[in-house]
C-alpha cells in the first residue's frame, strides 16, 4: 500500500511536469537591450576553475583559476559564493577572490567531511537562515547563520542521547524537505537521522525492522536529495538505483527499475526538482527525467554516456513580460542547456564540469 502510494504522488507529480507548459519565448529579443531582469550562472570543473555568464549565449568569464583542489559543493547565499573544495571557501567580489570560511585553524582543526563529495553535503535552509556543511566536527553537521561568514560556524550537537552508538555518528549528505526537516544519513553505519526545525534535536528515523518494509542497501554510500517532502537517496558508487522515503528515512521504497531502463546499470549522482513541475536525474548514462512513476532517459541532444553532475534553473525575465525558461546542466562533456524542461537539450561548451549553481 505504502509504495501505491508513493508511486501515485510521483505520478501525479510528473504529470504536471507534462502538463504545464512554460512562458512564451522570443528569441529575437536583444538580450542586452531588453531582458528586465537576467540570470547569474556559475559552475566549476574537475580542474577547480570556476566560470561565471548572465548571457543566453553562454560568453563564459573565467573568474577563478584552479588550484589543484577538487570542487566539491557550490552554493550562493546573499551576496556571498561559497565552494566546497578541501576547506569551505568563500568570495564577496563574485568569484575573484577566494578566503577559507571553514577548516583548518578557522575550526579548530576540523574539515568538510571527507566522506562527502557532491552538492548534498552542502544545504540552505532557508527558512532558518541557515547554512548547513558536513563535516568531521563531531556528528558531523555545522551550521552558519550569517550567510557563510567566517567565525560564525557552529556545530550542531543538539542530538537526542537516547541514540544507540550516537559516538559514531557523522552525517556524509542532507537535505530539507518542503515542510522544514531535515535530513541526513551516515554511510559507515547506514543510519538515517532527522530534525523538525531549526532548534529541534536530532532523532533517529532508522527502522531496522524489516519484516515490512525494505531499508537501503548497506552496499553502497548514498546521497540524499529530495522531492516535495519525499526524500530521495541515490546510489553514487554502486548500482543500487534509487529508493524513496515518505517517512523520514523510516521505511523506504525502491523505484522498479523494470519500468526505468538502464538505472540497475548505472550509476546516479544528482536529483533536481525545477521550476516545481520536473524531476530529473543526473547519471553516468546521462539524464533520465520522472515521467508517471518511473524514470525514463531524456538524452536528446546529449553525447552519449555523458557522467550528468548538476542541474540548475535559470530565468530571464524580458521589459515586455515575456520569460524565458532555461535549465542548465554540468557534465564531463561539457555544459548543456534545455528550454523544453529537460525534454531535449542544446550543448553549449565543453568541459569536464561538476558543480553548478
Amino acid at each position: 500500500m505504502r509504495k501505491s502510494y508513493l508511486l501515485y504522488k510521483l505520478a501525479v507529480v510528473a504529470l504536471l511536469a507534462l502538463t504545464i507548459q512554460s512562458c512564451k519565448k522570443n528569441h529575437g529579443i536583444d538580450n542586452n537591450n531588453e531582458v528586465q531582469t537576467p540570470y547569474s550562472l556559475y559552475y566549476s570543473d574537475s580542474a577547480g576553475n570556476l566560470y561565471h555568464t548572465n548571457s543566453g549565449d553562454i560568453q563564459d568569464t573565467l573568474v577563478f583559476h584552479a588550484d589543484g583542489f577538487q570542487s566539491r559543493a557550490l552554493m550562493i547565499v546573499d551576496s556571498n559564493i561559497l565552494w566546497v573544495k578541501h576547506a569551505v571557501h568563500y568570495s564577496v567580489n563574485g568569484g575573484k577572490n577566494f578566503n577559507p570560511t571553514y577548516g583548518g585553524s578557522l575550526s579548530g582543526g576540523q574539515y568538510p567531511n571527507p566522506l562527502s563529495y557532491n552538492q548534498s553535503m552542502m544545504v540552505y535552509a532557508k527558512d532558518q537562515n541557515r547554512v548547513y556543511v558536513t563535516t568531521t566536527d563531531g556528528h558531523g553537521v555545522e551550521y552558519n547563520e550569517n550567510s557563510g561568514n567566517p567565525t560564525h560556524w557552529v556545530n550542531d550537537n543538539n542530538w537526542d542521547p537516547a541514540i544507540v552508538d550516537l559516538g559514531l555518528i557523522t552525517i556524509s549528505t542532507m537535505t530539507q524537505l518542503d515542510n522544514g526537516v531535515m535530513v541526513g544519513y551516515d554511510p559507515l553505519h547506514d543510519r538515517t537521522f532527522a530534525k523538525d526545525n531549526a532548534g529541534g534535536t536530532w532523532y533517529e528515523t532508522t527502522d531496522l525492522d524489516t519484516s515490512h518494509h525494505q531499508m537501503l542497501p548497506d552496499t553502497s554510500s548514498w546521497t540524499l536529495w529530495h522531492m516535495s517532502n519525499t526524500v530521495i537517496a541515490i546510489d553514487s558508487t554502486n548500482y543500487n538505483g534509487l529508493y524513496f522515503s515518505t517517512d523520514k528515512g523510516h521505511s523506504w521504497s525502491h523505484v522498479n527499475t523494470s519500468f526505468s531502463p538502464g538505472l540497475d546499470t548505472t550509476r546516479c549522482f544528482f536529483v533536481a526538482v525545477l521550476y516545481d513541475q520536473v524531476v530529473l536525474l543526473g547519471t553516468e548514462k546521462g539524464v533520465y527525467r520522472l515521467n508517471g512513476g518511473n524514470f525514463i532517459p531524456s538524452n536528446t541532444g546529449v553525447e552519449h554516456d555523458a557522467r550528468v553532475r548538476g542541474f540548475v534553473q535559470k530565468e530571464i525575465i524580458y521589459k515586455n513580460g515575456e520569460k524565458t525558461q532555461y535549465i542548465y546542466m554540468t557534465s564531463d562533456k561539457g555544459l548543456y542547456r534545455s528550454r523544453d524542461m529537460g525534454h531535449s537539450w542544446e550543448f553549449i561548451r565543453g568541459g569536464n564540469l561538476i558543480n553548478i549553481w
